[in-house]
């Protein structure tokens, strides 16, 4: 959730020529959980395993709660 307020803010205050659909997507890409390939590289290296793992839970459980906040957001007010 806070890096998808930190897009939202360097959006606001640096404006680009972007259309704004693309920073919706953006937006809401910053909502989303830390991705699988993650833990594949953390077993491939052998290393923060559990770490890794945990983030991919929390992470997966806050966005249940962050995407459709953020979308409601997007659809309506921006």
């Amino acid at each position: 959730m806070l890096f998808s307020i930190l897009i939202f803010l360097i959006f606001i205050f640096f404006p680009h020529n972007v259309d704004p659909i693309w920073i919706k997507v953006a937006i809401l890409s910053a909502c989303l959980p830390v991705a699988g390939n993650v833990f594949a590289m953390s077993i491939f290296y052998n290393n923060f395993i559990n770490q890794t793992s945990g983030s991919i839970f929390m992470t997966t459980i806050l966005s249940t709660f962050s995407v459709p906040f953020v979308l409601y957001l997007l659809l309506n007010y921006f």
